[in-house]
């Protein structure tokens, strides 16, 4: 399942989000050498409860705006993001 996100970093702590038909995520880390990028699949995979090198970044990985590769179902992804809501 793909999922749009909107990444700010340099944030004071990690936080995540539905805002519109998106989901947006707080980093602690910088865009610096991939850090955020790290921290972003670390992050998703953490909460959505998948192996960090099953979520991939397909889209937009030097953007503030990006497309996650997850495997979920859509109605699993749905059910998660209802608790962020």
């Amino acid at each position: 399942m793909n999922l749009e996100v909107k990444v700010i970093t340099g944030a004071k702590k990690r936080e995540m989000r539905i805002e519109g038909s998106r989901l947006k995520v707080r980093l602690v880390a910088r865009p610096v050498k991939g850090k955020a990028n790290e921290e972003l699949i670390a992050y998703i995979a953490e909460m959505f409860m998948v192996r960090r090198r099953d979520v991939s970044i397909i889209a937009g990985e030097k953007e503030t705006r990006k497309v996650l590769s997850i495997p979920l179902k859509e109605d699993e992804l749905t059910q998660i993001l209802q608790n962020f809501s």
